[in-house]
Order: structure tokens, then sequence, then C-alpha cells
């Protein structure tokens, strides 16, 4: 006769542990959604840059430029807390552009605008791509909900 107790015995501890695991990654959830919450740079600045292109040959040339400027900034800027490009769900020739900053000085001006990355960026942008249009609008934060 065979004894299960003791395949009883580690199925339990199993199911046991799996219920801490599960308990413990809620936890831990909850820890990082309330620190997020917690926004540890006061008033932010942001700059909202708005593209248009005539069509999507155009856009398509200015992904990839953007994505190495982008690369870039993400391995060597302190102080950019977001940097991320979105094409619009409902027309595909816009893109919207939002850098988040720990602060306009020195993180943005002169430090982003002046690195090589940069520099690069505008110089293959203006030389390989039309834009049909271009603007953009700075923000400070107010630390009112959270992103």
């Amino acid at each position: 006769m065979v004894d299960h107790r003791a395949s009883y015995a580690q199925l339990a501890l199993v199911a046991v542990g799996g219920g801490l695991l599960v308990a413990g990654g809620t936890w831990l959830a909850s820890r990082k959604r309330k620190a997020a919450l917690q926004k540890p740079h006061k008033q932010a600045w942001l700059l909202i840059v708005n593209l248009t292109f005539p069509n999507l040959k155009e856009r398509d040339k200015f992904l990839p430029i953007f994505a190495e400027l982008a690369k870039s900034v993400a391995a060597k800027e302190r102080g950019v807390l977001a940097y991320e490009l979105s094409i619009a769900d409902n027309d595909p020739l816009k893109i919207v552009i939002f850098e988040r900053y720990v602060a306009k000085h020195p993180h943005y001006d002169p430090m982003h605008r002046s690195s090589e990355a940069y520099k690069t960026f505008q110089s293959q942008v203006l030389d390989q791509v039309e834009v049909a249009s271009k603007d953009g609008q700075s923000y400070i934060e107010q630390d009112i909900g959270y992103m």
C-alpha cells in the first residue's frame, strides 16, 4: 500500500506557498502604486511637441531618427523622467512627443538641447524629413493627480 500522506503534505505546502506568492505579489504591486502616487519630483517641467507629416513616407523616415535620439536620452541624460513618441489613433500622420524633465534648467536647457545626439537629430530631420507642421507647448506640473 502506498502512503500518500507525504504527497498531500507537499501539495498543501505548495498551495500555501503559492497563496503567499500571490499575496506577496499583490502587496508589492500596491507598494509600487503608492510609490508612484508619491511623486519624488515636484513640479516637473513638460514639453509637448506636435508634428504633422504630409504622408506616411515622411513620418516613417522620422521614426528611426527619433528612436536614436530617444535611446541616447535614456542612456546619457540625467533628469529626464519621460521621453515618448505617440502616433494619433485617428490620424497616422500626427505625432506627439511627450518630454518630461525634473526641471527645465539645467535638464532641458542647456543639457538636452546642447547634446550631440540632439544636434544630430535636428540636422537629420532638417535634411531628410518633410514636416507639414510643428508646434509645441511647455508646462509645469501642479502635482494634482498622478503620472
